[in-house]
């Protein structure tokens, strides 16, 4: 619809005008063409260059990018080798578990066949009476000692009043 009407104004100027005022109108859109073609292949000019330098700056991004990515797949090495420790350790904390569980339970079994409080207690009455028997024991070991050293005495002086020889 704008064209239509451009279409028309155009028409009606250009009926209003003499030939040496189109022709002179003529050449100087031509000229202003000239210069907008100029100035659109300047643009485009530094619409390339800034194409060239941008394609510079990524071809730059592009290679710190690939040197991260080597890096980040040595990390993945060295992780891959961290799990596979990690792994082994697990596996011998299992196994040391399992030993101490099976340890554990050996202790609480022999703790249940060990005697209990009352049991001890008549561990230390059986002790004390044989400890008091034994005491008295030693006293008359004691006492008998003494006496024999006493008679041994006395066998040697009858011996030697009757004139006998006594051997030990």
């Amino acid at each position: 619809m704008l064209r239509h009407i451009l279409t028309i104004i155009s028409g009606a100027i250009i009926k209003c005008m003499s030939d040496a005022e189109i022709t002179k109108l003529s050449k100087d859109m031509q000229k202003g063409f000239a210069d907008i073609d100029k100035k659109f292949e300047s643009v485009d000019k530094k619409i390339s260059n800034l194409d060239v330098n941008l394609s510079k700056r990524f071809n730059v991004v592009d290679e710190r990018l690939d040197v991260l990515d080597k890096r980040f797949d040595a990390v993945d090495e060295r992780l891959d080798v961290a799990d596979i420790r990690t792994n082994k350790i697990d596996e011998q904390l299992d196994r040391l578990t399992k030993i101490v569980i099976k340890g554990f339970g050996h202790i609480d079994k022999v703790l249940e066949t060990k005697a209990n409080a009352t049991d001890i207690q008549r561990i230390f009455k059986v002790l004390d009476d044989l400890s008091q028997r034994l005491e008295i024991t030693e006293d008359e070991r004691l006492v008998m000692a003494t006496q024999l050293t006493r008679l041994h005495g006395w066998v040697e002086k009858a011996a030697k009043r009757i004139d006998l020889k006594f051997v030990r």
